[in-house]
């Protein structure tokens, strides 16, 4: 099983870039779990909120908040639960959150009855390796998180792009493509990927107006 991570300096990039929050809750956060204090304080350190994973359930599905502008955002991170392998239960075992749909539908609720005006960002880790659709039933789940309260949804893991789409007043980008893994640099081999994978997309969004711009590298 291939162990994936990145090296520490990639922070300082994060940094540079104004990063308020990196979600830790993918299938690899676990690849090496006696890591995790180190992450969580090289993050601290740069002002970098995380959110995804923690020592309980509980934890890992607590969203990371931050203030801009005089805007407060919510954001929450989950993983497609078969992608997760736990560590064994210990007291102070690592989890990370993973896609439990009525949960996740009440967190949001929950957030926008304490908050009408907050943003909630919901950052999804799901989908098949280089599907260029998602499934079906979590575009029905998407759109529910909007219906529920959420602002916009996401997604990640398909190392292609994915679609998008505008629902009432919020987005959903089923996934972003590499934004940010480099081609032939691994720590024990090779990665590579299709040649369509070199497509990624980032998005700009004004949450005052809530205009949304796609770019495309």
């Amino acid at each position: 099983t291939p162990i994936l991570f990145n090296h520490p300096s990639i922070v300082q990039v994060l940094n540079f870039g104004n990063a308020k929050v990196l979600s830790l809750a993918n299938n690899h956060t676990l690849d090496l779990p006696e890591w995790f204090e180190y992450i969580l304080w090289q993050l601290k350190e740069n002002g970098i909120a995380a959110c995804g994973a923690g020592y309980s359930r509980e934890e890992a599905a607590l969203p990371a908040g931050f203030e801009l502008n005089g805007i407060k955002f919510f954001v929450f991170g989950f993983c497609w639960g078969m992608m997760v392998r736990d560590t064994k239960k210990t007291k102070n075992a690592l989890h990370v959150a993973k896609i439990r749909e009525e949960q996740i539908i009440s967190y949001i609720k929950n957030v926008r009855s304490i908050d009408h005006d907050a943003k909630i960002i919901m950052l999804m880790h799901w989908n098949f390796d280089l599907e260029v659709l998602p499934f079906p039933s979590y575009r029905e789940f998407a759109r529910a998180m909007i219906d529920a309260g959420a602002d916009a949804i996401i997604g990640s893991h398909s190392h292609c792009v994915q679609g998008a789409e505008r629902y009432k007043s919020g987005f959903i980008c089923y996934g972003l493509g590499n934004f940010f893994i480099p081609w032939h640099t691994f720590i024990n081999g090779k990665i590579e990927f299709p040649e369509f994978s070199r497509l990624t997309l980032v998005l700009e969004w004004n949450p005052i107006n809530n205009d949304l711009i796609c770019h495309w590298f």
